[in-house]
């Protein structure tokens, strides 16, 4: 087998040419001995110093948010080349803007600013600037853009028509198009999340039992996916993973509110606070790696209010400052509130949170893989690991961002290097049990805070009441 190996790199460094590029985020971020490392985003220049990130790309590289800049509020992309830059804001309103979310490769930013008569959702390109997608007819002028499809043509968010506030879908063929809502209730709805694919969009809207969240397609239309049982029904998805298998949100049906992972196979399950005395506030998913590996949101403590969380299937509920501290980061002065998106291989995450000098400050966490690739070695999980997993490591050679362990960054550290080679050299011929191999999905899509949402939501309900 050596001299396949030799061959095979040869052929590598043959095609792909010098290493430098896939090198790039390891050589400049501070990294641990095991791979993790923590970075703060910075601001834009002038005015308060303050920054959040909302989203980031399923590849990994480029996070996006709000930022105080000489003008105002204003969206920006940030991205290890370019550090933050500011978006600008649409013409006509004062100087508003947030960024909610990214395509797969981030190129593409959608979210929402102030515009002539009110708000409007808008779609960023670098070679078009922020351009508005308009809203719905009829009712104010108030448009929020929160997810995009992998390829950055479909957008999904909420408009306001005659009869009330709807969740849109936009794509530049047929431009903004309402969902709908349930049947029964008020007229409210809002998309948050989209597939990879764009095949599937969730949300929440309102019906004839109360707030919940909804998952949509074409065929199927808006479709309920239940919520935790007792009380009256107040829930919200924020995400979907890239292969649409799982969807993410948040359940205020029994107080206090609590994170939810949703899948066809599993139904609606809770996935429970922090373990630490007095965790009896709340908990919120904002978003999932593909196949639901790992999930990150929020939570909160009487003693520490809001913590940013991550969730995998083996450990629950875990804080991704303590993660890291085990992990060999330094992290003394920083205080994470908000874990916002993260990276389709769930290596990658972005949030809110406030600095050593007390200023609110967006940040970016690598950490070590949180749920370990089911089988080791095993690239493409088909469940053997033979040449095919090789070639698919050899065709990422050269990557400057975002190769995850099921693309054959095997060792976590964000470069595909020799290293991950010999990882795989080290279990060439093993097999794996046949249902621990999965397909590798589609790419993901990103993040939606919905308190603000599920608040007017009760509102809603109680005024029905």
């Amino acid at each position: 087998m050596p001299s396949f190996v030799a061959w095979s790199l040869l052929d590598a460094v043959r095609r792909a040419g010098a290493f430098a590029g896939m090198l790039a985020v390891a050589l400049v971020l501070p990294t641990s001995a095991c791979g993790a490392n923590f970075l703060g985003l910075g601001d834009l220049p002038g005015g308060n110093y303050s920054s959040g990130a909302n989203g980031i790309s399923a590849d990994g590289c480029a996070a996006v948010g709000v930022a105080t800049s000489a003008a105002g509020s204003e969206a920006f992309r940030w991205t290890l080349a370019e550090g933050m830059i500011g978006l600008g804001d649409l013409p006509g309103g004062t100087a508003n803007s947030g960024a909610w979310n990214a395509s797969a490769d981030g190129s593409v930013v959608v979210g929402t600013s102030a515009a002539d008569g009110g708000a409007q959702a808008f779609r960023w390109t670098r070679e078009t600037g922020i351009v508005g997608l308009g809203d719905l007819a009829g009712g104010v002028s108030f448009s929020v853009a929160h997810g995009v499809s992998a390829d950055g043509n479909t957008v999904v968010g909420y408009g306001h028509s005659a009869a009330g506030q709807e969740a849109f879908r936009w794509t530049p063929q047929t431009g903004m198009v309402s969902l709908g809502d349930f049947a029964g209730g008020d007229q409210y709805s809002a998309a948050a999340g989209i597939s990879g694919d764009a095949s599937v969009i969730v949300g929440l809207g309102s019906s004839a039992e109360g707030i919940e969240a909804f998952r949509w397609t074409e065929q199927t239309g808006m479709v309920g996916i239940g919520g935790l049982p007792g009380g009256e029904s107040l829930s919200g998805a924020n995400s979907i993973s890239g292969d649409a298998a799982m969807v993410v949100g948040v359940d205020y049906s029994n107080l206090p509110g609590q994170a939810f992972a949703w899948s066809a196979q599993d139904g609606l399950n809770p996935l429970g606070f922090l373990p630490e005395a007095g965790s009896i506030d709340t908990s919120q998913a904002y978003d999932v790696s593909v196949l639901g590996r790992v999930i990150v949101g929020t939570a909160s403590t009487p003693a520490e209010g809001n913590i940013a969380v991550v969730w995998d299937e083996g450990h629950g509920l875990r804080r991704p400052d303590r993660i890291l501290a085990s992990q060999g980061v330094d992290l003394t002065g920083w205080r994470l509130t908000d874990a916002t998106g993260i990276s389709d291989d769930g290596q990658v995450i972005v949030g809110r949170g406030y600095n050593p000098s007390g200023f609110a400050e967006a940040w970016m966490a690598i950490v070590s893989p949180l749920a370990n690739p089911a089988n080791p070695g095993d690239v493409n999980q088909d469940g053997r690991v033979d040449r095919a997993d090789l070639a698919v490591m050899l065709s990422n050679f050269g990557a400057e961002c975002g190769a995850g362990f099921y693309q054959g960054d095997l060792d976590a550290d964000r470069a595909l290097t020799m290293n991950d080679i010999m990882f795989w050299r080290r279990h060439f011929g093993t097999s794996y049990p046949a249902n621990s191999a999965a397909a590798v999905p589609e790419p993901a899509s990103t993040t939606l805070a919905l308190i603000g949402l599920l608040a007017a939501a009760a509102s809603l309900a109680r005024r029905r009441n």
